[in-house]
């Protein structure tokens, strides 16, 4: 049960660590404003009523748009300003990755440490046949590595299904700045990575299993 509860974790902190992040593009700034300007005018106009022909004054309401380009310049502190809340934002972003990349290869370490404790007798099996020490250990390292693949996996399917919940939401709320990106090389990037942590967090339990000797793998109870 311990174990079927670590995997489980280190499978949700590995997707968490691999969700791609999404694109922010800024809407263009307007750069031109529109003067409305409403105008009175009044005609004559002659009608026939009763037979006569009466002169009424006639009142039209005209509008005259005037265009006018203001081109808008921000300052220098507010180019900082902005640089620094984006800067602050993703920098939160990556720490957020970060301690969950730690958090899943620890526990992807105990996964592997436990592993061999169960597989001691196998290892030992495996040595008395032959298996060279390199074998084993790249054994180990590639079970790792999928782990930290099939988490990766996850990641990256869930941040999909969460970006575009995430890109439906602001667009009914009028918010069009958020527009997430999937593009091929991101997805690829993020499971090559999920597995080469993985791979990285089962280095020393690999190494470990690999130098054991056959006797005493044999008599391991």
């Amino acid at each position: 049960m311990k174990k079927i509860l670590l995997f489980s974790m280190l499978l949700f902190l590995m997707g968490c660590s691999a969700i791609p992040l999404p694109r922010l593009t800024t809407p263009k700034r307007p750069q031109t404003v529109y003067n409305w300007k409403e105008t009175t005018s009044t005609k004559p106009k002659a009608v026939i009523y009763n037979g006569k022909v009466v002169v009424v004054k006639e009142t039209e309401k005209t509008l005259q748009v005037g265009l006018e380009r203001t081109p808008q310049r921000l300052s220098f502190s507010q180019k900082i300003g902005n640089w620094i809340s984006r800067l602050s934002f993703i920098g939160i972003l990556i720490l957020i990755a970060l301690i969950s990349v730690v958090v899943a290869g620890v526990n992807i370490m105990n996964t592997m440490y436990t592993s061999i404790l169960e597989r001691t007798k196998e290892i030992g099996i495996m040595k008395s046949l032959g298996a060279k020490n390199r074998f084993i250990l790249y054994v180990f390292m590639i079970e790792s590595g999928m782990l930290g693949l099939i988490g990766g996996i996850l990641g990256v399917s869930l941040g999909y299904i969460f970006a575009k919940l995430g890109e439906l939401a602001a667009a009914q709320a009028g918010i069009a700045m958020l527009k997430p990106a999937f593009p091929w090389w991101l997805i690829l990037g993020c499971l090559i990575f999920a597995f080469a942590m993985g791979s990285l967090s089962g280095l020393l339990p690999a190494i470990q299993a690999s130098k054991l000797k056959p006797v005493d793998a044999l008599r391991y109870e």
